[in-house]
């Protein structure tokens, strides 16, 4: 045999042995995996895997017993219904989380005498672990018509885990002590709690009216139209005019999130809303949704020695909810001068590339320039000389214009005459926003001081606006006050 053969064949012989090593370390490792997998599985104490494969779920706790069942075809948020101990409808959320931590429900470890060939014999006192009876037994009803049960006991006093059995199986199981908070609930925990469901993007219009503090006796009434897609919120009564957003969707969002934090009757009949104030409520309010339909919302204070409960109905039908504060009722309770949308300004911050400031003599302009090869983009001053300014103070000065806000309205339509007594023909000052192509954004026109500020309008509005002295104070119109730190004199 040549010395090539001989190189050849130890070569030959070197990747066979590679290769074999290779696919035993391949092997162990699918059947690492495998095993591991078998595990995880056979760790498992429910089948079922996703929350939708549920139709039905049974709970009997230290509270009472309770059958929840989802109701086919109806909204997500409708889902679930209770049919014991009464018919009320469920809380979705509650439901699925527990449906959630039931499917990914798996044994920490097993109790009871390790044996020889690695096996566990279960204890045979089960009452030792609160499981015979069980403290907990939760029941699910699957799509198919099958059933899983669990039964749950007490609390490891070690780490705080859960021994629980699954019914028709010998062993005792550990598992994550949150399971606990899941299924350990009563009535008021499992029931919907919300007074009204809906979407705020939904709401069309709303009508408030409450009983004034104020002005005791009298009563106050506003009405909203509500347009979230274009970010548009109008007045339109006592007074017409733009209103508030950042009011409006807070005020909507309370109203789609007050919650019960108890049930002060089941019905909602003439004597129980006569107990509780809301045959005569201090606030009511109605929702047009898109749709056309309308919910009716009715709230009322009761004084109870010296505590101030705030109760709620839904006039559509439905139980009397005490609710755990009256913060829905104060922000329903809100003159309707607050209501306004007091912004002097409306323009997009990002869209703003040009700049030009006026006053007296004084003309500052600035744009934003773009560098093609280093992506970034900075702003220049161009009026009364050209040079680099801080990208941080003109930031500034969009975010303060966007936010600039009135403490008072002047005028909603001024004539020629109020527009001149405001000192805003000609304005004192004006910062006209631009885009990059030259296109009017919005230009703030100021005009004549008083002790506490300064009337101020956009160009194009005959609106009014009285603005405190501290919201315009900080623009400046020094040169320098505009430039970039490096350009800066140290000190």
């Amino acid at each position: 045999m040549t010395l090539v053969t001989r190189r050849l064949l130890s070569l030959s012989i070197f990747f066979a042995i590679a290769g074999a090593g290779g696919l035993l370390l391949y092997w162990q490792e699918r059947h690492s995996q495998d095993a591991a997998e078998a595990k995880k599985t056979a760790d498992k104490l429910f089948g079922f895997t996703k929350v939708d494969d549920v139709v039905g779920l049974s709970l009997v706790t230290p509270a009472g017993s309770f059958e929840i069942a989802r109701q086919a075809g109806a909204a997500p948020d409708l889902a679930w219904r209770l049919t014991r101990p009464q018919g009320a409808l469920a809380e979705k959320m509650t439901v699925e989380a527990l449906l959630g931590q039931l499917a990914s429900l798996s044994r920490s470890r097993e109790v009871g005498e390790k044996l020889a060939d690695g096996s566990v014999k279960p204890p045979t006192d089960l009452s030792i672990f609160a499981l015979d009876p069980p403290r907990i037994v939760v029941t699910v009803t699957l799509a198919d018509g099958s059933r899983e049960a669990l039964h749950v006991g007490k609390k490891s006093s070690f780490d705080g885990s859960l021994f629980v059995t699954v019914p028709g199986k010998d062993g005792v199981a550990v598992v994550d002590g949150a399971l606990e908070y899941q299924v350990n609930k009563d009535l008021t925990a499992l029931r919907e709690k919300r007074l009204a469901i809906f979407d705020t993007a939904e709401v069309s219009a709303l009508q408030a009216r409450y009983r004034s503090i104020a002005k005791p006796g009298r009563t106050e009434v506003y009405r909203v139209d509500v347009d979230v897609d274009a970010d548009r919120y109008t007045l339109r009564a006592p007074i017409e005019a733009p209103a508030d957003g950042t009011q409006i969707s807070g005020l909507l969002s309370s109203l789609a999130t007050v919650r019960a934090k108890s049930f002060a009757a089941e019905e909602a009949t003439a004597a129980a809303l006569h107990t509780v104030g809301l045959d005569h409520p201090d606030a009511e309010v109605e929702l047009t949704l898109k749709d056309k339909t309308s919910l009716r919302l009715a709230f009322a204070e009761q004084k109870q020695g010296n505590a101030t409960v705030c109760y709620a109905v839904n006039r559509a039908g439905g139980p009397v909810l005490e609710l755990g504060s009256s913060a829905v009722l104060g922000k329903i309770r809100t003159d309707v001068e607050d209501l306004r949308d007091r912004r002097v300004l409306h323009f997009d911050r990002a869209a703003v590339k040009k700049i030009r400031m006026q006053k007296g003599e004084t003309t500052l302009a600035f744009e934003e320039r773009h560098d093609d090869e280093e992506n970034t983009s900075d702003w220049f001053m161009t009026a009364p000389a050209e040079h680099k300014v801080s990208d941080a103070t003109l930031s500034g000065l969009l975010y303060q214009l966007g936010n600039l806000k009135g403490d008072a309205v002047l005028a909603d339509a001024a004539t020629d005459a109020e527009w001149a007594d405001a000192g805003l023909e000609p304005p004192e000052l004006s910062i006209e926003l631009a885009a990059a192509d030259g296109a009017g954004l919005a230009t703030l026109l100021g005009g004549a001081e008083d002790k506490r500020g300064r009337a101020a309008a956009a160009k194009g509005s005959r609106r009014i606006f009285h603005v405190p002295s501290s919201a315009l104070q900080d623009i400046s119109f020094t040169v320098t006050d505009y430039d970039a730190p490096a350009a800066k004199e140290l000190p």
